[in-house]
């Protein structure tokens, strides 16, 4: 949610819709984000609709985890070849593909 939030504010709908989850099961889980100061309201779109954001302390925490992520993805992958990585991102790719369905 936080990496979705990076990208812009959004309504709770179309985060929902992202996510793959229905508004109610996705409640919970915005409130707790909320209630840690991760996440915010904030006016969406042009008709200013209610939304949600990042807020400051959730772009840092963002960031970090971020930063986290790559330094995990180098030291999992940083010794293979072009190639090899290629190979591996389109299977990684296809088996998310799969869990979707």
């Amino acid at each position: 949610m936080l990496f979705i939030l990076g990208r812009a504010a959004t309504l709770e709908s179309d985060l929902a819709s992202e996510l793959g989850l229905d508004e109610a099961s996705l409640a919970p889980r915005l409130r707790r984000l909320i209630e840690r100061e991760l996440v915010g309201q904030q006016a969406v779109g042009p008709e200013l609709a209610v939304g949600v954001a990042l807020t400051e302390r959730g772009i840092r925490i963002r960031n970090n985890l971020a930063d986290h992520w790559a330094q995990l993805e180098e030291a999992l992958i940083g010794e293979l070849k072009p190639k090899q990585r290629k190979k591996l991102a389109n299977t990684l790719k296809r088996f998310v593909e799969l869990l979707t369905l």
